[in-house]
């Protein structure tokens, strides 16, 4: 992965740990069973049902193809902060010096990475300082930062945990709950655009957001989005679909915005009270927000966004998206990041689907098949190595490597000017 000079915040590195820890087995097979038909088909090989014959069952162990399927994760107890395979270990020391090396060459001021297994985060480095002149200000696992269309992931959580709820259907129109949301289209023969296509990017709206946000005379105009949800559906509305719903994906910021937005008429809450009360305070998420004041102790943890041997005004750090935060991008425009989190948060926010690979509850309520669900592509594009879901944007494997063994990579990126942010499954 090559640093651009942006900052980068790697909150998750699933799909890393995952790979490195595997076992050899097969997850499709009860691997017993499958041991002991390989086992009798080799004796009868080798003249065997009289017991004259010889088979290393080590042997067929190591020689065992993988299965196309994963095989289970192995326990906590096996990987942790205080004990994991040497293996690992060393993948992450290489891991850290790469990214120290990195950070060095593009003159990156801050750097936060983190590893997460399970309901751990058994990994975390901090490179650099939040600010320059303070070398007691380390960057670490707790620093803040704008991390831009992660955003859209927890735009999505709240959809799907009202779904678990019953009250909405991802089939549905958004029409029913906003009548208001109906769009002028050529397009007639469907029911409207839904929950589900807005999520899973292949609405066919545009992506167009209702407002302007952060022109470089913002802080003296004052107009960052400040609309209200009436004003933004006249606005959205008035911009047709480009192709028909479900025919071809496209990555629209202002769909997360409508969901988040359209949501509050099923909740009767803000967008914002209602991911503070419903998914940030379960998951402990204590370090994590939409807004806060640029005069705060807060402020003191959000390092300054960076570019080259440019540093950005203060103002970029704590500019606020107002309407358009839950997509946490504004098109047009320098992108914008809504939520404020750390590594440890977003480890949280990570460990939450890995308590969906099981039956395990969890504290948010939603289904282990909804948090699978998640994770599942919405449409895999016609190479078949790439896609779009919910709202990851998924790769095969055999994108980047013909030998590479057969899985699906997740990755969710954020920017703004200055920050970069990045989640990986």
């Amino acid at each position: 992965m090559k640093l651009t000079t942006e900052r980068l915040l790697l909150a998750a590195a699933l799909l890393l740990v995952l790979a490195c820890a595997a076992p050899r087995q097969c997850a499709g097979l009860p691997w017993e069973e499958a041991q002991r038909v390989l086992y009798n088909q080799q004796l009868l090989r080798s003249g065997g049902g009289n017991g004259a014959a010889t088979v290393n069952k080590r042997d067929l162990i190591l020689d065992f193809p993988m299965c196309p399927n994963h095989p289970r994760a192995v326990p906590q107890a096996f990987i942790n902060q205080r004990f994991m395979p040497e293996r690992l270990r060393e993948a992450i020391k290489n891991i850290s010096a790469s990214f120290q090396t990195a950070a060095q060459a593009n003159g990156v001021q801050a750097l936060s990475v983190g590893i997460v297994y399970d309901q751990e985060l058994v990994w975390e480095q901090g490179y650099g300082l939040i600010d320059p002149s303070d070398p007691s200000s380390q960057v670490d696992a707790n620093t803040i930062y704008r991390v831009g269309s992660i955003t859209k992931l927890i735009t999505n959580i709240m959809l799907f945990q009202l779904r678990d709820q019953g009250k909405l259907s991802l089939d549905d129109p958004v029409s029913k709950y906003v009548p208001e949301l109906v769009w002028p289209t050529p397009f007639k023969n469907n029911p409207g655009i839904t929950w589900r296509s807005l999520a899973g990017q292949i609405s066919g709206l545009t992506g167009a957001t209702p407002c302007n946000f952060f022109t470089i005379l913002e802080p003296f105009l004052g107009d960052a989005c400040e609309i209200s949800n009436a004003e933004a559906w006249k606005r959205v509305t008035a911009d047709p679909p480009s192709v028909p719903m479900w025919q071809d994906p496209h990555y629209a910021d202002g769909a997360y915005a409508i969901i988040g937005r359209a949501l509050e008429s099923v909740v009767g809450m803000s967008y914002e009270d209602y991911i503070t009360q419903h998914i940030f305070k379960p998951l402990g998420m204590d370090s994590s927000f939409l807004a806060y004041n640029s005069w705060s102790d807060m402020a003191k943890r959000v390092p300054p966004g960076k570019v080259g041997n440019t540093t950005f005004p203060s103002f970029v750090a704590h500019a606020d998206l107002n309407w358009a935060r839950a997509t946490g991008n504004v098109p047009l425009r320098p992108p914008l990041s809504a939520v404020y989190s750390t590594v440890k948060d977003l480890a949280k926010l990570a460990s939450l689907f890995m308590v969906g690979q099981d039956e395990r509850k969890n504290v948010l309520g939603i289904y282990s098949s909804t948090l699978r669900e998640m994770l599942t592509p919405s449409f895999v594009n016609d190479e078949q190595t790439s896609g779009y879901g919910y709202p990851f944007e998924v790769y095969h494997s055999r994108a980047f490597g013909k030998d590479m063994p057969p899985y699906w990579v997740r990755i969710k990126a954020g920017m703004m000017p200055g920050y970069f942010s990045l989640y990986t499954w």
